[in-house]
């Protein structure tokens, strides 16, 4: 219940990588966001509603995620979650493999690590897949560049480091004339 308000609905079936990945309005300039372990329902809600808000064309979630239909996460997503795409992976590092090789999309993650190519130096390329701080070991394996969202330890939740993430690649995307 929410404010004496009770609904139901059913869930369409999961999407496939491949409809995710072919979803779109066919140009080349496509972002992707990356969530390999969100285990709050808040901090899932915000993702959705950052990656929603900055044009993100769809969401791959590990197998680590909480449920992103939670009551709490539609709640803090707005209800953007019903019009955001997202893919629910059994296996994470397998199908960030298929998106580099099969749908050539650059995969970047994002640190806290003054020894990583600061994001605005970080030329933008047409298919990007972010991958937002944590995992660091994860994300080496499955071939990610490096990128930093901000050397500062204030931008280390997940949820505004995606949104300095989602922002940077917009914005490349705006100068690019993308």
């Amino acid at each position: 219940f929410h404010s004496g308000v009770m609904a139901a609905g059913r869930r369409k079936p999961p999407e496939s990588l491949e409809s995710v990945m072919d979803s779109g309005e066919g140009g080349e300039a496509r972002t992707y966001l990356v969530c390999p372990e969100i285990i709050n329902a808040d901090n899932m809600g915000s993702i959705i509603r950052i990656a929603a808000g900055f044009g993100v064309d769809a969401l791959v979630l590990g197998e680590q995620c909480c449920d992103p239909f939670w009551r709490r996460s539609i709640r803090v997503s707005m209800g953007t979650i019903f019009h955001l795409p997202l893919y629910r992976s059994a296996d994470l590092l397998g199908d960030l493999r298929a998106m580099k090789e099969r749908w050539r999309v650059r995969l970047a993650a994002t640190v806290l690590d003054e020894s990583a190519t600061p994001l605005e130096q970080v030329t933008r390329p047409g298919k990007l897949a972010l991958w937002p701080r944590r995992s660091v070991a994860f994300r080496w394996r499955a071939g990610c560049s490096r990128g930093s969202c901000d050397s500062s330890p204030a931008i280390s939740p997940v949820a505004s480091a995606s949104a300095v993430c989602c922002w940077a690649a917009s914005r490349r995307a705006l100068d690019r004339g993308g």
